[in-house]
């Protein structure tokens, strides 16, 4: 969840920060709205890059580096789980009495850097009051980094975050997310680009039912030829109906629709038409429709599109979806 944090004058002043590229120092800032109140979060370049850069072509694992090595970040790994430690973020923020503790684990061995610039905002997390946060205060230096933290970030390196030669071999192979833990790779890598209203839907999602429920929802809409999010969010709300939250509870919960009758009742019963099947064969249409109206297709053309073999749903299904578009009128037979 993003979160409102303090921008300073020193931000647009400092040195260190301006040997970073102007994308880097954009990223610094943006990593506090997205930081716990302790100023951790999970390194994840890729979604860190759709909260914060969705619109720019770059390298944000790149920027994170050089945010580390210039000591406003530290890069570290716990029971093999990646974060990020914004150094010095209690010395310069305030945030909200009411927000969430943080759950992310502190860097291994992390001690208080000794306080080496004055600062001219700071309360404590435990002495946070109901006051505003001090984000008009002038302070030229609140955002360097502690000089202790730029030679362990340059000495650490490769041993505190990357470990051994052999682990930074494993982590150049598994640099970033892999599909099936990230839903934003693959929504861009099955449906296509992310958009802020997308990002923001796959957060709301991810957050009643969690990231690899997402990912589960999304492959079910790829092999039904219904790439889009109003079908995943209808996956995702029967699955909720049904208090179906894991993978593992998703496998019995199909294994007993499946089990409830026996083959051959299954073969003499007419089909259920469901809400999903609708929605998929309804999102379906709409995408190719959109892409065939770019050739400013007639009328006619139009009918004889939406009635090929392209469409081959069963007719109730056809017809609820041609309802649900609103191009009824096109239906052959209806």
């Amino acid at each position: 969840m993003a979160r409102a944090r303090n921008l300073k004058p020193g931000f647009f002043l400092n040195d260190e920060l301006a040997e970073c590229d102007p994308l880097a120092r954009l990223l610094f800032a943006g990593l506090w709205c997205i930081a716990d109140r302790e100023g951790r979060l999970e390194d994840r370049p890729k979604r860190i890059k759709a909260e914060i850069l969705p619109y720019d072509d770059c390298d944000v694992d790149k920027f994170l580096n050089d945010l580390q090595s210039h000591g406003f970040i530290k890069r570290y790994e716990v029971d093999g789980k990646r974060y990020i430690q914004i150094i010095n973020f209690k010395k310069h923020q305030n945030p909200h009495i009411k927000e969430a503790a943080s759950i992310i684990p502190p860097p291994p061995e992390d001690e208080p850097a000794p306080e080496k610039h004055h600062t001219c905002t700071v309360q404590e997390p435990e002495k946070h009051t109901e006051n505003p946060a001090d984000s008009l205060v002038p302070c030229t230096d609140s955002l360097k980094p502690s000089t202790e933290s730029i030679s362990s970030s340059s000495s650490k390196v490769h041993s505190t975050v990357q470990g051994t030669p052999e682990a930074k071999v494993e982590a150049t192979a598994n640099d970033d997310d892999d599909d099936d833990e990230n839903p934003y790779t693959f929504y861009e890598n099955n449906f296509g680009t992310l958009s802020p209203i997308t990002i923001e839907k796959i957060k709301e999602l991810e957050d009643n039912i969690g990231p690899r429920m997402v990912i589960e929802a999304m492959k079910i809409a790829v092999l039904n030829r219904a790439r889009g999010m109003r079908y995943v969010e209808t996956i995702i709300r029967d699955w909720l109906d049904h208090n179906i939250r894991d993978p593992s509870q998703l496998e019995a919960y199909e294994r007993n629709r499946r089990n409830k009758s026996s083959p051959a009742e299954l073969e003499n019963r007419p089909k259920e038409i469901s809400e999903r099947d609708i929605a998929a064969a309804a999102t379906y249409i709409e995408i190719e429709l959109n892409e065939f109206r770019k050739k400013k297709p007639t009328g006619e053309q139009l009918r004889k599109f939406l009635n090929s073999s392209k469409f081959s749903y069963p007719d109730e299904v056809k017809h609820k979806a041609f309802e649900r578009l609103g191009i009824s009128k096109y239906l052959e037979g209806g």
